[in-house]
């Protein structure tokens, strides 16, 4: 058993592994193969070609994307072709744009053109997903049958969220382009997808279906803010509930399931909007989203004036944190009322009565008669920490909360995974930075800045940066895949940390989360949908301004939105004081 344990053990380590390591190596190929080597985000078609003028191209499709009528879009034509044959590809745009006039509500719409480049028959399915040939967003599928042949872009696969099953599929119930004098044997076939738009100022290739961004500049980043908040007020309900979840690629939108905390910090975040951007529509669907909030306020039986949030069964220590940072955001854009005063003072009691003896915090709160759940939560005393110093400055008469919070800081810093004078775990904590940066403008301790630092360095180690498996996973966090909201979570934080350094005079760190931060700007802002290929989404209009859980999912909560607007606000701060 022993010898056959022995044995046994490298082939799984071999079967787990190698996928992974076939994503970095064939997926960093890929990503040179699209010109993913250049810093420039958006290249022209002729020049974009140029580059790889020594590939195989064997076909060109065009498809013409309304931008109202998602049913009928894509309109697609193609052609089989040997190199860059411009009037072939003229003719197809005007044979796409003819069928769209046939076609009632298609009033307009925009152009994309892909290269079918490296076109190769798929021969074993399980080979061929191990070795990683089809990727999603990045390789276009054909299938031939009698002699004719079918075939889907790549973008496209990816922006209507299609499985390989399920473009495979489509093609046989006739779905796709026919490609016209193009004739292979039966079979399903995979191509290299090299795709432009088609825009009246430039073309800017695609990259699954975006434009990735690197080095973005502030405007830029302040504009995906608007774009990301105009969604929210757009996917607001009339009684300031948001719709939880979206799906941009089925335009399937989540009417039931709901998390509070998330609503709470989705308010903040847009009372944090209207601060950086005073567009009036911010401040009323913040304000909306304040009213639906009070409904899961309560006392505490026992206590009058105690205040909390409560989600079902639980009473979650985040609620009051994140609910006392959405009316401090109020009171300093805004005002408040009487009674929201009140009830900012109710949450702040709750906070600080929830901490311990050695400063730790409980991350639930049991109703009299009844047993809180023993689970702690990780972010939870961040998130209570950064609404006590906040509410405690604009109360500075308020010492008490300002020495929860101090409190809170040694043990979070000093006790919690530590053990027999070890720290063993720095856990990627952005409310905690956020909370130790403001601890410290108070204070001035270094040991918050110290620590603020330490968290830092964690997550500058997760980036990828040098090598990464996908030319679009550049800037984001460790694991494969990187997705949005840690990134803008772990923004929110390091503009923190940031701040700090500055502060004290650490040219060298500052220096070092700057290029963190703007790599991570430029990732989060990738995700995000914006305009022109916006068109790609079944529902243009809805999709925009969606923060996609990841370059290759294009799924959405509300809390995506919530975190890159939050941090990207700031990031977009940090960079006009230094460059400016």
């Amino acid at each position: 058993m022993k010898t056959a344990g022995r044995l046994l053990f490298p082939v799984l380590l071999v079967l787990i592994c190698f996928p992974i390591w076939g994503k970095i190596v064939f997926g960093r190929a890929a990503a040179e193969y699209y010109g993913a080597s250049s810093e420039d985000s958006e290249e022209t078609f002729a020049s974009a070609f140029t580059e790889n003028n020594g590939l195989d191209t064997q076909g060109v499709i065009v498809a013409l994307h309304s931008e109202t009528e998602s049913e009928q879009s894509p309109i697609m034509a193609a052609e089989a072709i040997q190199g860059l044959e411009m009037e072939a590809m003229t003719g197809l745009i005007n044979k796409a744009a003819g069928k769209a006039k046939k076609l009632d509500g298609f009033s307009s719409g925009l152009f994309s053109v892909h290269l079918m480049m490296s076109v190769s028959k798929v021969r074993v399915k399980y080979f061929n997903e191990l070795f990683n040939r089809y990727q999603s967003g990045l390789t276009g599928v054909m299938r031939c049958e009698n002699r004719q042949c079918r075939a889907l872009p790549a973008p496209v696969i990816h922006a209507r969220g299609w499985s390989y099953e399920k473009t495979v599929k489509k093609l046989e119930l006739g779905g796709g382009a026919y490609v016209e004098n193009l004739e292979k044997s039966d079979g399903v076939y995979l191509f290299k997808d090299f795709g432009v738009l088609l825009t009246d100022a430039q073309l800017p290739a695609l990259y699954r279906a975006s434009v990735p961004i690197r080095d973005p500049s502030s405007k830029q980043i302040l504009d995906a803010c608007r774009i990301a908040g105009d969604y929210l007020v757009r996917t607001q309900r009339a009684n300031g509930r948001w719709y939880y979840e979206y799906n941009a690629g089925s335009d399937k939108l989540n009417r039931n399931g709901y998390n509070i905390l998330r609503h709470a910090g989705t308010t903040y975040s847009l009372f944090q909007l209207y601060g950086s951007i005073p567009d009036k529509k911010y401040a009323f669907a913040a304000n909306k989203g304040l009213r639906y909030l009070e409904q899961s306020i309560e006392a505490d039986p026992g206590d009058p004036k105690r205040f909390f949030v409560v989600e079902g069964k639980n009473i979650k220590l985040g609620g009051a944190g994140l609910s006392l940072m959405a009316y401090v955001e109020k009171e300093k854009s805004l005002g408040t009322s009487a009674q929201e005063k009140k009830t900012m003072e109710g949450l702040a009691r709750h906070l600080t009565l929830a901490q311990n003896k050695d400063g730790s915090f409980d991350s639930y709160h049991a109703l009299p008669g009844k047993k809180a759940k023993k689970r702690r939560s990780i972010y939870y005393p961040g998130e209570a920490m950064v609404g006590l110093i906040r509410y405690h400055q604009i109360h500075p008469e308020r010492k008490d909360c300002l020495d929860v919070v101090v409190k809170a800081a040694d043990y979070l810093i000093n006790k919690r995974w530590n053990m027999l004078g070890l720290r063993f775990n720095v856990p990627p904590d952005a409310w905690l930075m956020l909370a130790l940066e403001e601890l410290h403008d108070v204070t001035g301790d270094q040991l918050y800045a110290d620590y603020c630092f330490d968290i830092a360095r964690g997550m500058g180690f997760d980036q990828w940066i040098g090598v990464y498996p996908q030319y679009d996973f550049y800037g984001g966090y460790f694991p494969i895949t990187p997705q949005v909201t840690p990134a803008g979570a772990r923004s929110e934080g390091l503009t923190a940390a940031w701040i700090v350094a500055n502060r004290v005079g650490d040219k060298e760190m500052q220096e070092k989360l700057s290029r963190i931060i703007r790599r991570a700007a430029g990732f989060q802002i990738s995700c995000l949908i914006r305009k022109p290929f916006n068109v790609l989404y079944k529902n243009p209009s809805r999709a925009l301004g969606v923060f996609r859980h990841s370059p290759v999912s294009n799924r959405t909560r509300i809390d995506y939105n919530q975190h890159n607007i939050s941090g990207l606000l700031v990031a977009a701060k940090l960079m006009d004081a230094q460059f400016n």
